[in-house]
């Protein structure tokens, strides 16, 4: 089976793509609400090219740095224009998410053929909030009555769910690990079957 790659752990990205067409609609329909276009507007944006060239394996090692460089030091004026060229294929796409992904990236977005990258929202005027998430205590209406959230229930749903995806994601495996049982127990019982008594 590893020869066949079955034990390959698959992922995926989270990403919504919103064009700024879209951001300047929703924002004047709803002029209370910062779709991030702010942040989008302020950058000042250096040019990057990937056209599927010799020269690819470079500029992934120059976009690596330098969005290591503005996550780490909270950078809020520079960012990056992902340009993907005639050529570019879906890997050099999927490459560039990989390093925003693993770099924590929160705010990036595809416009026509050029991803633009802007780090994360930091606000300098704000300080981080002393209250942990975790203590806090959430509530859901349900029933007509406010009541928390049972979080055995939410952890087993969380178990169910988790156990489904990994299901799906490897049938061949878990099949063959049936089979290999069923084989098993039916040649068990075939062998006492036979013996004398």
């Amino acid at each position: 089976m590893n020869k066949y790659d079955y034990f390959t752990k698959l992922s995926a990205h989270p990403f919504y793509n919103i064009d700024f067409a879209e951001i300047e609609t929703m924002t004047k329909k709803y002029d209370h609400v910062n779709y991030g276009q702010n942040e989008f507007k302020t950058r000042i944006y250096k040019d990057v090219h990937l056209n599927n060239d010799k020269n690819s394996k470079n500029t992934f090692k120059y976009i690596d740095q330098f969005v290591n460089d503005v996550v780490q030091t909270m950078d809020t004026i520079n960012g990056m224009k992902i340009h993907f060229e005639e050529n570019a294929t879906y890997n050099e796409f999927i490459e560039v998410l990989n390093i925003f992904n693993e770099r924590n990236v929160e705010i990036y977005t595809l416009d026509n053929n050029t991803m633009y990258f802007v780090g994360r929202d930091w606000d300098p005027n704000t300080k981080e909030s002393e209250i942990d998430n975790e203590d806090l205590i959430f509530y859901q209406c349900s029933g007509g009555y406010f009541g928390g959230v049972d979080e055995t229930e939410s952890k087993f749903i969380s178990f169910i769910n988790s156990f489904k995806n990994q299901f799906n994601q490897n049938k061949i495996i878990y099949s063959a690990y049936i089979i290999f049982f069923l084989i098993t127990i039916a040649s068990i019982f075939i062998r006492n079957k036979k013996l004398p008594k």
